[in-house]
């Protein structure tokens, strides 16, 4: 796990259940395992409050048959949760312009990968940082293309 005070402008994350985090850590040594997520928002925040970065992306396993982006983060979970008590319904994420092997998802998730993105990007608005948000869910074989497709220009 990264130094909680290491300067960084990329902050990546996953979940222990993701199947590829080694070649994850090939491109990005300083990836954030997400395993028991209230405990490890509590460490997260920490490190964005110290850290600063200008970019978070999530990545999470692709079930369907292509990688593809979320482009917005719901306050829901599990169909009838709500992740946080309070009104505000989404947040617009980032996504890069141009991403030749990724798509854009037309629906979000309200999964566990939403919960944890819907946390973040709520945090990120309450202290009006300005950090580009990303969640992507990604197949084995995109991998090798995330580092380069996070320097493109985002929308």
């Amino acid at each position: 796990m990264i130094s909680e005070i290491q300067t960084i402008t990329t902050l990546p994350y996953t979940f222990r259940s993701f199947p590829h985090i080694r070649k994850i850590q090939v491109d990005f040594n300083n990836l954030f395992i997400f395993g028991k997520l209230k405990e490890d928002f509590v460490k997260f925040k920490r490190i964005i409050q110290n850290s600063e970065p200008s970019l978070i992306i999530g990545i999470a396993l692709s079930k369907t048959r292509s990688s593809y982006f979320e482009p917005t983060t719901i306050n829901q979970f599990n169909q009838t949760k709500r992740v946080e008590n309070h009104p505000n319904k989404s947040y617009k994420l980032n996504f890069p312009i141009n991403s030749n092997n990724f798509k854009l998802s037309k629906t979000p998730t309200d999964s566990f990968c939403n919960w944890t993105m819907y946390k973040i990007a709520d945090f990120i608005h309450s202290r009006k940082y300005n950090i580009l948000q990303y969640f992507v869910h990604i197949k084995e074989k995109d991998i090798k293309y995330l580092k380069e497709m996070i320097l493109k220009p985002s929308a």
